[in-house]
């Protein structure tokens, strides 16, 4: 391990070459430093992305769009394992491995609606991976699943109403795929829903 100071807050800290960053108190903190000017996975603090950090790329001028790809619940102040961010007019798929909290660009390009349709294409094909496990196909049978949700979007700031997409691939894996439209700026909005949600309600 090689020994860095910090340029933002001054202090000492030992890091393997390929992570760099430190929970700073002070600058923009490291996953915003580690997605500007574009994103260098690598980089990535190797946890799951919390509330806060994921507020402060939504606010931040220098990005784009910041789209949360999964609305799995997850523990504490956590927010996102899989999102797409488009900075420059470029966007960049990223998603937080399940075992190994590694992060990693599964799309990118520019032509944001299609880097979003492959995104949600790779997280469809391997929803093993993105959950850990599937949820028992004899459970989903005894649940209700809404035609129809509400969600917030982070693109324009309302609300939309959701579809149901009982053919998608996710479906027979226990996550349910949403979609919709945001008129305001011309793409489509996609949200899964895990069959753990439902099935505590």
């Amino acid at each position: 391990m090689a020994n860095r100071t910090c340029d933002d807050c001054g202090e000492s800290f030992q890091t393997l070459t390929k992570l760099r960053l430190h929970d700073c108190p002070g600058g923009d903190g490291p996953f915003l430093e580690a997605l500007l000017p574009e994103p260098q996975p690598e980089e990535l603090p190797e946890r799951i992305i919390e509330t806060d950090e994921f507020q402060a790329l939504k606010d931040d001028d220098r990005i784009d769009s910041v789209i949360n790809m999964m609305d799995f619940p997850l523990p504490d102040e956590k927010e996102a394992i899989s999102f797409l961010v488009e900075i420059d007019g470029h966007a960049y798929g990223l998603h937080c491995d399940h075992e190994t909290a590694e992060w990693d660009i599964i799309a990118e390009g520019d032509d944001t609606d299609r880097v979003r349709a492959a995104h949600s294409d790779w997280v469809s094909n391997d929803v093993e991976k993105v959950t850990g496990s599937a949820t028992d196909p004899e459970v989903l049978d005894n649940i209700e699943v809404p035609d129809e949700i509400t969600t917030d979007c982070s693109m324009c700031g309302g609300t939309h109403e959701l579809t149901a997409q009982p053919e998608s691939i996710t479906t027979v894996a226990g996550v349910f795929e949403y979609e919709g439209f945001c008129e305001e700026t011309g793409n489509p909005v996609i949200v899964t829903k895990s069959g753990s949600e439902f099935i505590d309600k």
